[in-house]
């Protein structure tokens, strides 16, 4: 039986992220979305494509985030890396949209170190994030989850009756291959899930 997974939640200050998703929603939109498919081939969260932190309207939120993931580095980090140097960058940032009554995405991690999660209304019942079965609130709106990127997780079903948005990314650890914390994890019985990045999320 494992600890609980260890994670660090903050609420941002309120920003424009209205102006940011209408100013890059065509490019977003634009052919470049894999949707999530469960079990039986139902579509469930569609992803757009996790360029956004290269787009200038994001770039307020990728600065929060590498903030706060030096902040939470030493707790979250592999006992082996915690007195590292917590150069942190944000390597890929997307868009989640999951629409009243799906499910939400299904188990899966990431190569990655940290993984981060922005929810800009954030209600439970859209969807509250699993870690290794642990539920995680993800209220209230302007809420930052980071935790590490190679622990299984999901998200819960959308019982609300409004579309649930979640911006998503990964960071990378300058100077320390992102497969050794996948090697890290594994040796701990954890990670055990399909380790996936965001090319590999259409599973149907």
């Amino acid at each position: 039986m494992h600890d609980p997974v260890a994670y660090y939640r903050c609420q941002l200050a309120p920003w424009d992220i209205e102006s940011a998703w209408s100013a890059t929603d065509p490019w977003m939109e634009h052919g470049d979305q894999q949707p999530w498919r469960d079990a039986k081939g139902r579509g469930t969260t569609t992803t757009t494509n996790p360029r956004l932190h290269l787009l200038p309207e994001w770039r307020p939120l990728v600065a929060e985030i590498e903030h706060h993931a030096g902040l939470a580095w030493s707790a979250l980090a592999p006992p082996e890396y915690r007195d590292h140097q917590p150069d942190l960058t944000v390597t890929e940032l997307w868009c989640n949209y999951t629409d009243p009554g799906q499910p939400g995405a299904d188990v899966h991690s990431h190569y990655n170190p940290l993984a981060a999660v922005y929810y800009p209304e954030g209600e439970d019942i859209m969807g509250q994030l699993y870690l290794e079965g642990q539920a995680v609130s993800i209220e209230p709106a302007g809420t930052l989850i980071l935790f590490p990127g190679t622990v299984d997780h999901w998200v819960g079903p959308n019982q609300s009756g409004r579309r649930r948005r979640a911006v998503a990314g990964n960071l990378t650890l300058r100077g320390v291959n992102n497969q050794t914390f996948v090697d890290l994890a594994r040796a701990q019985g954890r990670c055990t899930s399909t380790v996936t990045t965001w090319r590999k999320y259409n599973t149907g």
